[in-house]
């Protein structure tokens, strides 16, 4: 677990299911996505928030997840697209679409990641709360 400071008196931890913020603990979305926006991973908690099962994420595409995207080149050169890399570190906030259309507004982070010589895209999904 790691800890990571977020204001002078606020400490929050880091873990696989999602982030303790002054002892509560929240869920977060982890996505792993290929070049083409295909889901091809997501953490069980962050499926459960949305509603979906991991099952039923995997193969979707993040449209599904964030309409706004579709007209959006993710990838631009084997790395994300400057923009959205741009809005998440402006903590911009988007719209999520989960199960049964429910909207809720999210951070949402964009990441370059390689697994044995692969390119693909870490999205990480933080309800606002």
């Amino acid at each position: 677990m790691t800890t990571l400071p977020v204001k002078k008196e606020v400490y929050m931890e880091t873990s696989d299911v999602g982030y303790r913020v002054d002892g509560c603990e929240k869920a977060v979305v982890i996505l792993t996505l290929y070049n083409n926006g295909t889901i091809r991973t997501c953490n069980q908690a962050g499926a459960a928030l949305l509603g979906f099962s991991v099952k039923e994420l995997v193969g979707q595409s993040i449209t599904r997840l964030l309409p706004q995207l579709i007209e959006t080149k993710l990838v631009e050169s084997n790395r994300t697209n400057s923009y959205l890399r741009f809005l998440s570190r402006l903590d911009h906030p988007f719209e999520v679409v989960g199960k049964r259309d429910v909207r809720f507004a999210n951070m949402i982070f964009f990441n370059d990641m390689k697994y044995l010589d692969q390119h693909y895209l870490r999205v990480i999904i933080r309800p606002v709360w």
